[in-house]
């Protein structure tokens, strides 16, 4: 990079500061430290002017701004008090490294002033999907069911927006709807996903103190207490002859499959045919909700009530209407068998009777605990010792099969007819 003395006007600027062809040149005025750099190493020819000056025996170079944008003049000048700043011991560069800090944490500031929760939340997904802990799928499943659900209104809203008082509200909101235990939980899911973005540049600007902490400082939390009903002996009949009336046959299959495998509500939804295997009779539950993968058997009625379902796509419980193709949970069905029978049972609670009706007929409950997921807790010989294989528990899982359809009234006419059927719709 050559350097030459030249005097800088507009007549030397344009008449002699020509520059080499594939080189960058200085031409340096000498006054106040002004300079011209002529570049033609790339397409065309580029002229600016800078400053250069000693700084404790360091040479200290800025550039000022482009010619002919700039002028001599306003170039001198600009010269001038880069020098005075140099003299008084201010390095430019420095001044400059800072100005453009500022302008970044102002952009920055902007940018996060407009966002919202949706980017938030989304943000918070990916970090963790990224982290060295990432989140379970079902844990995501519920993250991600929380945001479409319980803050469907305030997806799209800012987070400024996010107040305490408005979480308080929102708090008491989700009680009434979905109950104080998924309340709780969608706003400890919200607190997550906040924490995580006041330590975001992107979003930190946002978002002072976390406004889920006033749950806290007003014991607002909600109590949650177990859930203890479950299907009676006595109830069976009723129930299973309200199911009949569940006119969407997806979601007459979900539920008294729940009440046969025992299994976790996601469990069921997440189920793929890729994990049903009716040639071995099992049924492989995924990243299940304690760790790793689980295997159950598949009885002879609940294989008949899975094959007679509608191939639609990968879903086992597959819905038409949804955007990722897999049914949710039924709840207006629900609702219905208990407007039709009296008898309030949840998904969950299908569970919990599949556990609590097994002991009418004396089933091991090592062989329960097996089947449903449930951790052996301190027994350490249950745990460590005691893996009973799957045909030991289909033995056991088709004796209160067997039992259940008894009990329901089943007759032969009502099980459904094997067979995998291809629709349209995938």
């Amino acid at each position: 990079m050559a350097r030459k003395k030249q005097g800088l006007t507009v007549s030397t600027i344009d008449t002699k500061c020509t520059g080499e062809e594939g080189k960058k040149v200085l031409y340096r005025h000498g006054a106040d430290g002004l300079g011209l750099s002529v570049d033609r190493r790339y397409e065309g020819v580029r002229k600016a002017f800078f400053f250069e000056g000693k700084m404790h025996g360091q040479t200290i170079r800025r550039v000022i701004g482009e010619w002919p944008t700039w002028t001599v003049e306003s170039a001198c000048k600009a010269a001038r008090e880069l020098r005075v700043m140099l003299d008084s011991g201010v390095d430019p560069r420095e001044q400059d490294r800072k100005a453009k800090e500022q302008a970044v944490e102002q952009a920055q500031t902007r940018k996060a002033q407009q966002a919202t929760l949706r980017d938030a939340w989304s943000s918070y997904l990916s970090a963790r999907a990224a982290s060295s802990k990432p989140l379970s799928p079902l844990t995501i499943r519920d993250y991600e069911g929380h945001l479409r659900r319980s803050f469907a209104d305030w997806a799209d809203e800012k987070l400024t927006a996010i107040t305490e008082d408005a979480a308080l509200a929102k708090h008491k909101t989700l009680i009434g709807k979905s109950g104080p235990a998924q309340a709780n939980q969608a706003m400890r899911s919200l607190r997550a996903v906040l924490n995580a973005a006041k330590k975001n540049p992107a979003f930190a600007a946002s978002i002072g103190d976390n406004p889920i902490r006033k749950l806290t400082e007003e014991k607002a939390w909600a109590e949650v207490r177990p859930n203890k009903v479950t299907l009676r002996r006595d109830q069976l009949k009723a129930w299973w002859a309200a199911t009949e009336f569940v006119e969407n046959p997806v979601a007459k299959a979900y539920l008294r499959f729940l009440l046969l495998a025992g299994c976790r509500r996601e469990e069921a939804l997440s189920l793929r045919w890729a994990d049903v295997d009716f040639r071995w009779h099992s049924v492989t539950f995924r990243d299940t909700k304690t760790g790793g993968d689980r295997v159950i058997p598949l009885t002879r009625y609940a294989s008949r009530l899975l094959s007679s379902l509608p191939k639609r796509n990968d879903w086992v419980f597959s819905s038409e209407q949804s955007a990722d193709g897999r049914m949710r949970e039924p709840a207006k069905y629900i609702k219905a068998i208990a407007a039709k029978t009296g008898i309030w049972i949840s998904s969950h609670g299908l569970r919990k009777s599949f556990a609590t009706l097994s002991e009418w007929i004396e089933i091991p409950s090592g062989v329960i605990r097996q089947i449903t997921g449930h951790v052996a807790g301190n027994d350490a010989h249950e745990a460590h010792y005691r893996h009973r294989p799957l045909d030991m528990l289909a033995m056991h899982a088709q004796k209160f099969e067997e039992w259940i359809l008894t009990e329901g009234g089943v007759v032969p006419d009502a099980v459904p007819e094997s067979g995998l059927r291809l629709v349209s719709g995938i």
